[in-house]
Order: C-alpha cells, then sequence, then structure tokens
C-alpha cells in the first residue's frame, strides 16, 4: 500500500539524514515454515541466548553493528538490540526484524517477554537459532533486581516469536550514505515500522515513472550504480519480508550526497565512464600517499576500509590485511567503490596492516596502521 511520507532533513558534512513521519499505517530458516508462516506464527520457539559489551550497553562498542544502524543506544532502538545467526539474520534481511524474547529454566528470569531488534551478525552460534544480546537486553528479561544474577549465567535458554516493530510517531527513516554521488547512491533504512526487515528496495527519479531496483549492499544498506546522472528527487520503495510495500515519494530531495568539495579533493573531481571508473577500481585516480577510513558497522569480526588518496597510480585493484603477529596477507573483498571489507570466521587481532595492489602492479604497505582500538575514524 503507498503512503506519501512527510520529510525532515537535516545535513551534515559527512552524511544526510532523513527522517519521515507519518500519521499512521522486526545467527537455518525454521524448515517446517515459510516466509508468512514464519512471520506470523503464534507460538514460542526456543533458543539459547547470551550477551556481550557493556552490561548496561548496547552490544557494539561503537554503538552501531554488521546493519549498518546508528547510535543503537538511542531511541527507538534504546540497547534493547541483538545479534542474530544466520536464520535471524538472513545475510543482512533480518536487520531491523523485532522479536519478543523470555527467558527460561532460570531462578533469576522474570518470563516476561522483552521486545528487541536484530542489528547485528552472530558469527558463532551455540544454538539453531542464537541471540546475543546487548547487556541492556538480556538484564532486561531478569526479576526486578537479579539483572547481574542473570548476567552471570552467560548462556541461558530462552523462548522467542517474531512480532511488529512498532516506532510511536516513526514510519522509516532513511540515511543517505558517505560516497553517494551523481551515478552513486546508497541508502540505509531504519525504524521500518510494523515488519521492521526489508528484502527490497526499489528507486524511482523524479518524472521517470518507473521503479528500478536497489541492490543490497550490506545489513540494511542498499545501493544503485548507475549508468546516468541519477535525478533527483527520489522516491524509495520498501518490500518486507510478508510482502507489504510502502512508498516514501520525492522522500530524497536534489544536493543529498556526500561533500567532495573540500580538500584534497577541493571540487576538482570528475564521474568517469566505465572505462575511467572500472566497477570502482578507478575510484580516487590520480593526492596526499593514503588515508584509510575505517567504515562503521566494523566490529571484532567484520572489518570495511575505505581507501583514499592514494598517491601516485591512485587506483586500487586489491587491499589485503594483515593481523598483529600472524606473518599472511588475507585477500579483502571490495565492498563498493574504492571501500574493502573482509568477513572473519574469527576475532580480527589487531592493529592491521594493509597490502594496497594498484591496477599498474605496484604495491604498498601499510605497517600496523589500524591500532586495537581502531574504531570508525580515518587513519
Amino acid at each position: 500500500m503507498a503512503s506519501t511520507i512527510s520529510t525532515t532533513k537535516v545535513a551534515a558534512l559527512a552524511a544526510v539524514f532523513f527522517s519521515l513521519l507519518v500519521a499512521h499505517g522486526s545467527c537455518a530458516r525454521p524448515v517446517s515454515f515459510n516466509a508468512s508462516d514464519f512471520s506470523a506464527d503464534p507460538n514460542w520457539e526456543a533458543a539459547r541466548a547470551t550477551w556481550y559489551g557493556a552490561p548496561t550497553g548496547a552490544g557494539p562498542y561503537d554503538d552501531g553493528g554488521a546493519c549498518g544502524f546508528k547510535n543503537v543506544n538511542m531511541p527507538p532502538f534504546s540497547s534493547m538490540t541483538s545479534c542474530g545467526n544466520e536464520p535471524l539474520f538472513k545475510d543482512g534481511k533480518g536487520c531491523g526484524s523485532c522479536y519478543q524474547i523470555r527467558c527460561v529454566n532460570n531462578a533469576a528470569c522474570s518470563g516476561n517477554p522483552e521486545t528487541v531488534i536484530i542489528t547485528d551478525m552472530n558469527y558463532y552460534p551455540v544454538a539453531k537459532y542464537h541471540f546475543d544480546l546487548s547487556g541492556t537486553a538480556f538484564g532486561a528479561m531478569a526479576k526486578p533486581g537479579h539483572n547481574d544474577e542473570l548476567r552471570h549465567a552467560g548462556i541461558i535458554d530462552i523462548q522467542f516469536k517474531r512480532v511488529p516493530c512498532n516506532y510511536p510517531g516513526q514510519k522509516v527513516t532513511f540515511h543517505v550514505e558517505e560516497g553517494s554521488n551523481a551515478v552513486y547512491l546508497a541508502v540505509l533504512v531504519e525504524f521500518e515500522d510494523g515488519d521492521g526487515d526489508v528484502v527490497q528496495v526499489d528507486l524511482m527519479e523524479a518524472n521517470s515513472g518507473n521503479w528500478t531496483p536497489m541492490r543490497e549492499s550490506w545489513g540494511s544498506i542498499w545501493r544503485m550504480d548507475a549508468n546516468h546522472r541519477l535525478q533527483a528527487p527520489f522516491s524509495l520503495r520498501i518490500t518486507n519480508e510478508s510482502g507489504r510495500k510502502l512508498v516514501a515519494n520525492r522522500v530524497v530531495p536534489a544536493g543529498s550526497r556526500t561533500y567532495v568539495n573540500l580538500p584534497p579533493f577541493s571540487a576538482m573531481t570528475s564521474c568517469g565512464n566505465q572505462p575511467l571508473f572500472k566497477d570502482g577500481k578507478g575510484c580516487g585516480s590520480c593526492y596526499q600517499k593514503v588515508t584509510f577510513h575505517v567504515e562503521e558497522g566494523s566490529n571484532p569480526v567484520y572489518f570495511a576500509v575505505l581507501v583514499e588518496f592514494e598517491d601516485g597510480d591512485g587506483d586500487v585493484v586489491q587491499v589485503d590485511l594483515m593481523e598483529a603477529n600472524s606473518g599472511n596477507w588475507t585477500p579483502m573483498r571490495e565492498l563498493w567503490g574504492s571501500i574493502w571489507r573482509l568477513n572473519a570466521n574469527h576475532r580480527l587481532q589487531a592493529p592491521f596492516s594493509l597490502r594496497i595492489t594498484n591496477e599498474s602492479g605496484r604495491t604498498l604497505v601499510a605497517n600496523r596502521v589500524i591500532p586495537a582500538n581502531g574504531v570508525p575514524n580515518t587513519y
């Protein structure tokens, strides 16, 4: 069902944030359920739960996670967050899903249901369904005054069921991501009321009348790589796992992109056609030696880095990472543009060294360039 949504725009140097308000309108999938059955099932399923981060925190040290959501310690997430293993995270399509959980088989359990939101990926499941909760969410399942007692249990039995998300007064929020430009748009979808999850995002350019599918980049971030200059304002259409659609008409205004008017770019920039852009490997061709920017969403088992200002050749065709004291280079994968990522099956050991290979075959090694506390920042 189409809905027209009013917008409030807040522009910042590295990102543009749109809050949409409306009057009205949630880590193998259970083998016996299809998608609609799973969404509507009224019964409780068995799972196990752990917790991580600060005892009363939101989980990730950067208040983010593999879904790309930001400030999950703030409303409407309010630290009631969880990593999900693959049946819950669903390669990112479970991001934003809401679940009621209640703990069982522990004297400190209240038995009362609490609602949590999937905001991150759990790479080390201890059960078929594993919620790795924030300290706040884990403690919320306890009887009054027994929060720490329950957290000390470590791993507990819980029950869960899928429920609609409820964000009073806020239907959906879009955040235009860094790197968006005249031919590339990346957008983070947050606070999707109702189902919560997003399985498809489509974009309509100004006056085109046609919906173009966007591609999932990672987590809850969707992107459009165009072969022409995109014509704003853009309308966005969201499809949930249940098949419900929500349309935000002309929600992203013209000029909504991150900025290359500042040094070292100083507005001396250009779009390149495919022989120049090279599927993103031409980004940055023809600056200062090299700069690395650790991207939001990086965590102990996932690392994403933007490579900028690569002096000399400029372009980057491969980035490799060496963990502390490992002596071995591990190839990273190109995420999009000049951002490279590593999905690990273990906790990554910083500081990291990075090796860049250019199209000419020249390599540059930055030894131990990302420190052990390498939070999203520029190095």
